[in-house]
């Protein structure tokens, strides 16, 4: 694109020098012989050598400076003196004692530790207790060494325990007079568990240990059922129910 663009300038130049020259001659009153019609055989060698000149200069590839770069100088490096013979190493000189003689010579320096157990210090002795003793008022008997609690709780559960079993005496001693013999005769003991309220009422009855026989254990419960109502707990027994195992023996 470049090439076609310059041709077509310089083109446009020449034809503008042949036209100024043309005109010029036309101005001086005539032309050389030999110039052509109108001149321009005469323009054309004029202006030749110098479009020549100019399209050549202008068609010139640019010229580019190139520089060389100067060559350093090498200097070789100074040859390095040969080192003398090194004289041979000498052999370590070995100690004079090793270390474990050391270590032996000082723990033979240490003295003997004596391995006897000491003697056992010799225990004080406990002075014995002093007895106490209570005294009572009206005998002469003397109580033992239980606490009081102890006492107190004893005689709490004296009564509750007499008056239970004396409970139960009754509660059993009405069941045995309503119990009823078995026609076929057979013979057998039933355990039967029962529940009584305080008032005496008849909570629950169940065998608690069988006779073997279907008929002895209905017996047994018949017979507790039928001697309900039961006596009352009595007075300072403080218990709402309470639980009976009686025993019932059948013979024959």
């Amino acid at each position: 694109m470049r090439t076609i663009a310059e041709a077509f300038i310089f083109t446009s130049m020449a034809a503008a020098v042949h036209a100024a020259v043309i005109v010029g001659l036309a101005g001086s009153g005539g032309l050389p012989e030999g110039a052509g019609d109108g001149g321009e055989a005469l323009a054309t060698l004029r202006a030749a050598p110098s479009m020549a000149a100019t399209v050549a200069r202008w068609t010139a590839p640019p010229v580019v400076a190139t520089e060389t770069p100067a060559r350093r100088s090498v200097t070789e490096p100074p040859a390095l003196a040969v080192p003398a013979a090194l004289a041979p190493l000498s052999a370590p000189v070995a100690p004079a004692a090793p270390e474990q003689a050391r270590l032996s010579t000082h723990a033979a320096s240490l003295p003997a530790i004596d391995s006897t157990p000491p003697e056992a210090l010799p225990k004080p002795a406990v002075p014995p207790r002093p007895v106490q003793r209570a005294s009572g008022t009206g005998q002469a008997g003397q109580q033992g060494n239980a606490p009081a609690a102890t006492q107190v709780a004893s005689r709490v559960i004296a009564p509750s325990a007499s008056l239970l079993a004396s409970w139960g005496g009754e509660i059993r001693a009405r069941v045995e007079a309503r119990k009823r013999r078995i026609s076929a005769g057979r013979a057998g003991r039933v355990v039967v568990r029962i529940t009584v309220a305080s008032s005496g009422a008849l909570n629950a009855a169940t065998v608690a240990n069988s006779s073997g026989n279907a008929r002895l254990d209905a017996a047994a419960i018949d017979a507790v059922r039928r001697a309900q109502p039961f006596p009352a707990a009595p007075p300072g027994l403080d218990r709402s129910q309470m639980s009976f195992d009686l025993p019932i023996a059948f013979t024959r």
